[in-house]
């Protein structure tokens, strides 16, 4: 999180964001930002390494929900 003082705090636990579904630590290579499911919040989708599976993270206004292999995932 940006403190806005150019530093920042790591909140990958407190936002449910620091493991994919299978509970492991992924080796992320970038992320994309958008709205797939039209609420208005911001999900994230997470990039790996080839072999391992790509993670959307859906915003639910605190914490992010791992709905990757949810059937209410949108389509990406």
């Amino acid at each position: 999180m940006n403190r806005g003082n150019v530093s920042f705090d790591e909140q990958a636990m407190q936002q449910s964001v620091a493991f994919g579904l299978t509970g492991r630590a992924q080796a992320n290579m970038g992320i994309a930002v958008g709205d797939p499911d039209e609420n208005g919040d911001l999900d994230v989708l997470v990039t790996t390494f080839s072999g391992e599976p790509y993670t959307l993270y859906r915003n639910d206004r605190g914490y992010f929900t791992d709905v990757s292999g949810a059937d209410s995932a949108p389509p990406i």
